[in-house]
């Protein structure tokens, strides 16, 4: 039986890539250009969580989405290119539409316990490869052990993985 994680950014990372002026744009379900103060400092990363409006949206690489295309090409994803005009160059990030997902709520027992320190049933996961946990009306990204080592292959920047408690 494979494990799954908890996806999450990485806070170690220095001046990653801010998604701001993303949530200016009202129509979530498609493409959207934005813009981005980028310096020389700014890290790009392979995925973001930003909020807006108790909102998560979770945001990755061209390298990422191909990986989780590859194994899923049904899975929805909406670009966000990122503009960055003091630099003339426009960067490529792809929110996956959480909505389309296998979702897992959270019990209100569980609310004050961390997100990867709740045990789910595999009945829950019902063996997806990518799915959402919803907990008090945030959603995180889990995925499936195969998926994750494969996004570990391309060396991400920006990702962090959490062993979940699977019974």
């Amino acid at each position: 039986m494979m494990d799954y994680y908890l996806m999450e950014p990485d806070n170690n990372i220095n001046s990653p890539l801010k998604f701001t002026d993303y949530f200016n744009f009202h129509n979530k379900n498609t493409d959207a250009v934005i813009e981005s103060d980028i310096t020389e400092k700014t890290k790009l990363i392979d995925y973001a969580r930003p909020i807006d409006h108790n909102t998560f949206y979770h945001m990755f690489s061209d390298k990422i989405k191909d990986v989780i295309g590859g194994y899923d090409e049904n899975i929805i994803f909406y670009g966000v290119f990122v503009t960055s005009y003091n630099k003339k160059r426009q960067y490529a990030y792809w929110r996956i539409d959480t909505l389309k997902l296998k979702r897992v709520m959270i019990e209100n027992a569980n609310e004050i316990r961390k997100v990867h320190e709740i045990e789910f049933s595999r009945n829950q996961i019902e063996n997806s490869l990518i799915f959402c946990i919803v907990k008090s009306k945030h959603d995180y990204i889990a995925v499936r052990e195969d998926l994750a080592e494969s996004i570990l292959r391309r060396c991400p920047i920006g990702i962090a993985l959490k062993r979940l408690a699977v019974l």
